[in-house]
């Protein structure tokens, strides 16, 4: 049976229930908003001025040290505890070597004033559970301020006077904001430079150390260009030098000017590192100054699109991988103006501007590339090469154009500035076939003179380099790129295979590590350094030609896990980002090939020593 409830009280509870909500969210909100501003005012970047030169945030150092517990346990089981154990070493950074009065689960802040003619101010901004234990440890060198659970101390009287008390000036939480916060949050420990500041301090000094660089080039000048031949000062530039140094310095002039002019346009610098089970990250930005050269330049470069396919598309399981996706004909523009000032003559400067003109026909989207090691006997450098361009109509011909003018000039600068060696290049357009794909075919030949190289030193490099017949590079056309293959004919169906394969069943390798790099890159780079290290000892043992007591079979066992360490750099508005990746998998690749070497380090030093015999022959009883 339901009990009646007269309408009048109803609607009196419902008004006065909705009266308690509305209130209660008031009051909920207003708390939490007091809260926000209370742990703002008590984080130690609002007490920092705005003009502080370089801050350091170590993010909650139990957290990391955790994390990094994690990583070394990857690498080597039971290596965590040894990082466990020897983590409390970090209170020599903090001058607190015990870490008495300490909180580890905040984060830990460092303060830096630089200056041009003394030590740096140093302010440490620790949180702190005992704060008379923490005084106690510093000892009577600092000076501390404590306030709301937070230890300010230094050894420098005027760093505490630098700490903010009122709102009235910016603090350094003005210099985290956009990309530079969102960088330095990413890092388990992260630096940033005020790059204004910095170079405010220091102004006198770069105004000198540019003045110094371009005094010295003026002065390699006119050491060139003494009239007398045999003056000690002109010996000292190389003949093949002298011709073309006026050109070279002129680059190298502009080069320096410009190099000055950027740190100067600089804005914030952060570089923040992180650690994880799966590896270390580091992370670089640079932003430039709104309205300065640099960035404008940048921000230009930032819109462009960026082509990844092809980059994707290369054999898997090499040893080297990288790629250019923004800016390659500013690339070949420097390139090119380098290689305009180191031509010998006319002719060659001719020909650096016909190579100007066909790349610029190719429209270049992307150069991506591959490398590897083969063998003693047929050549150990390997490569190969994807140039993708925006305008397909431009090959194969430009191209093909391209080849004869950028191999006549390059074998006219190397016998104008390596004498003693001859390089012979010849291309073949079409000269064979691949499964209906035409080929074009380069060959060179490097000889090197006796007299030059009287030992055959140089020789037998190129002849381990190349193969006995020489460098062989065959180039194919395919819709809007061109392959370039160095190595063998398999090895150029190798790679053609892999360009046609649009989707692979599994993910290769390389193409996982450039996922962890930024998401729209400007170059890449990877190196698979731990198997790089294993192929090339094994193909140095093998060859029988090193001085040491290894045998091939001492090796069978020395294997490791395909890894790459990568590295990405970006382009985005007013600024630069870098990024480094090194997997939990290259470092423990890394130990595996130490504790290796030691063990057979230690199997040849215990190895019985053959008995010495005598000049005249055994001794006889």
């Amino acid at each position: 049976m339901k009990t009646a409830v007269c309408p009048k009280r109803q609607s009196a509870a419902a008004a006065v229930l909705q009266w308690t909500r509305r209130r209660c969210g008031i009051v909920i909100i207003v708390s939490w908003v007091c809260g926000v501003v209370a742990a703002q005012a008590a984080e130690p970047i609002q007490r920092i001025p705005a003009d502080v030169c370089v801050l350091v945030r170590l993010k909650a150092p139990e957290a990391t040290v955790e994390k990094t517990t994690a990583f070394a346990n990857r690498v080597m089981p039971g290596t965590g505890q040894m990082v466990q154990q020897s983590a409390a070493a970090v209170g020599v950074a903090i001058s607190n070597p015990t870490l008495a009065g300490v909180d580890r689960k905040r984060d830990w802040w460092v303060a830096v004033w630089l200056y041009a003619d003394r030590d740096p101010d140093v302010l440490f901004a620790i949180p702190t559970t005992d704060p008379e234990a923490l005084k106690e440890a510093l000892g009577q060198g600092f000076q501390v301020e404590i306030d709301d659970g937070w230890a300010y101390y230094s050894e420098q009287p005027d760093a505490l006077k630098r700490l903010r008390t009122e709102t009235a000036t910016a603090s350094a939480a003005a210099l985290l904001k956009d990309a530079v916060r969102s960088t330095f949050d990413g890092g388990d420990l992260s630096v940033l430079v005020n790059a204004p500041q910095v170079v405010r301090v220091y102004d006198a000094k770069l105004r000198d150390a540019q003045r110094q660089v371009e005094q010295s080039i003026d002065e390699t000048l006119e050491k060139a260009e003494q009239p007398d031949a045999e003056s000690p000062e002109r010996r000292e530039i190389p003949p093949e030098l002298r011709k073309n140094l006026p050109a070279l310095l002129a680059v190298a002039r502009d080069a320096v000017r410009q190099a000055f002019q950027t740190v100067r346009e600089m804005d914030a610098i952060v570089c923040a590192l992180a650690v994880d089970a799966d590896g270390l990250r580091l992370d670089d930005l640079v932003t430039f100054r709104s309205g300065s050269r640099a960035a404008d330049f940048l921000t230009a470069l930032a819109d462009r699109p960026v082509d990844l396919s092809t980059f994707d598309r290369l054999p898997a399981g090499k040893l080297v991988y990288g790629g250019w996706f923004v800016g390659l004909s500013e690339v070949y523009d420097w390139a090119l103006q380098f290689a305009e000032a180191v031509a010998p003559n006319a002719d060659a400067k001719q020909t650096v501007g016909q190579l100007k003109d066909a790349l610029g026909e190719l429209k270049l989207r992307s150069y991506v590339g591959a490398g590897w090691l083969g063998d003693l006997e047929s050549g150990l450098l390997r490569s190969a090469t994807v140039l993708r361009s925006g305008n397909p109509a431009a090959l194969p011909g430009t191209v093909r154009t391209l080849v004869r003018t950028g191999t006549g000039l390059g074998a006219l600068i190397a016998s104008e500035y390596s004498p003693g060696q001859r390089t012979e290049l010849k291309f073949e357009p079409e000269a064979e076939d691949y499964d209906g794909v035409k080929a074009d075919v380069l060959r060179g030949r490097f000889e090197v003179d006796e007299q030059t190289d009287p030992l055959g030193i140089t020789k037998a490099i190129l002849s381990a380099m190349y193969g006995p017949d020489g460098m062989v590079v065959r180039l194919v056309y395919l819709g809007d790129s061109v392959i370039q293959v160095m190595g063998t004919r398999e090895d150029l169906r190798e790679v053609v295979q892999a360009y046609r394969t649009a989707q692979r069943s599994d993910e290769p390798e390389f193409v996982r590590m450039r996922k962890r790099l930024p998401e729209r890159p400007a170059f890449v780079g990877m190196i698979d350094l731990a198997s790089l290290l294993v192929q090339g000892a094994k193909i140095a043992v093998g060859s029988g030609k090193l001085p040491i007591p290894i045998t091939p079979e001492m090796l069978q066992g020395l294997r490791v896990e395909p890894s790459y360490v990568a590295i990405g750099g970006a382009i985005e508005p007013r600024s630069a980002r870098l990024r480094l990746v090194v997997p939990v998998e290259q470092v423990r690749g890394w130990v595996h090939i130490g504790m290796f070497a030691r063990q057979v380090f230690l199997q040849l030093r215990n190895a019985p020593q053959p008995r010495a015999v005598p000049p005249d022959g055994p001794e006889r009883r």
